[in-house]
């Protein structure tokens, strides 16, 4: 269906809309301009991370540095080392201002010190804290598809459980597959006699893209676990969060996130129970 010209904090839908009959499905019109002028602003806040990466990363790092002197440790934490000294190459490292990460000789009593961005943009990257956005920088649907409007693939999706069936094994991990949709939503809109629906998120990490940027002694893997969140020798995927969905709530994400809904059942086991979900796709 394609969303014409409007007004911001609305949205029409064409006079015809594929699979929408004009007059029978006519309520049904007005309800889809509704959830669709509600998705579009928190389209703009999840698009805007991918926009200005930079700005948004979710995790802010650079190599590994461990303190050589653990002044603060107590004994309990480990020894003390202060008799600790820097090698040459490590001395050399420092003085000229080599990206090679320092260890101790046990590299297991470091502190990871993270820094958000590579150090000749700090002055237009501030580490102390995240930039606040200026708006010209961010995602705004209605201004940028005022014009032209905006192109959105509709689905409704009905799950009804029954004292037969009275369990929903949850949905696969995937994203979606059409190469223009750009950002999903769904809302919860109806829900009766289920327990909280909630949603799953994780996205690919290319670990090994990340490995070649950063120097660190061989079997130290530590840090990358930490983070990347991924384990040596396993998957490269990223769990992120799992968000509650319950009716009433709308969820947007950008769609460079594999989502999968979790298993929910009946709250009580001799009655049917319901829920039904709308889901848009973002066409650019």
């Amino acid at each position: 269906m394609l969303i014409f010209p409007a007004v911001k904090a609305s949205s029409r839908l064409p006079a015809t809309s594929n699979n929408l009959h004009p007059e029978k499905h006519k309520d049904l019109y007005a309800v889809t301009e509704q959830v669709i002028a509600r998705a579009i602003p928190l389209w703009n806040l999840s698009l805007t991370p991918v926009r200005l990466p930079l700005v948004s990363n979710r995790i802010k790092f650079k190599c590994p540095e461990y303190d050589m002197y653990l002044e603060d440790m107590s004994d309990s934490e480990g020894p003390r080392r202060e008799d600790a000294k820097m090698s040459t190459n490590e001395k050399s490292a420092e003085k000229n201002g080599s990206a090679t990460c320092r260890t101790s000789s046990n590299r297991n009593l470091g502190i990871l010190s993270l820094v958000s961005v590579p150090p000749h943009l700090e002055d237009q990257y501030p580490i102390e804290g995240p930039r606040e956005l200026k708006p010209d920088n961010t995602v705004d649907i209605w201004r940028e598809y005022e014009e032209d409007g905006l192109q959105i693939i509709a689905k409704l999706a009905n799950i009804h459980l029954t004292p037969e069936k009275p369990e929903y094994e949850g949905g696969t991990w995937h994203v979606e597959g059409q190469l223009h949709i750009c950002a999903s939503a769904i809302y919860n809109y109806d829900s009766d006699n289920l327990t909280t629906s909630r949603v799953a998120f994780r996205q690919q990490s290319n670990v090994q893209r990340a490995e070649l940027k950063m120097s660190y002694p061989q079997g130290d893997h530590d840090f990358l676990e930490e983070v990347f969140g991924c384990e040596q020798g396993g998957s490269g995927v990223q769990d992120l969060v799992t968000v509650d969905n319950p009716e009433g709530r709308l969820l947007t994400w950008p769609n460079i996130l594999q989502h999968q809904v979790q298993p929910f059942n009946l709250v009580d086991s001799s009655k049917s129970g319901h829920r039904k979900i709308p889901a848009l796709f973002l066409v650019v």
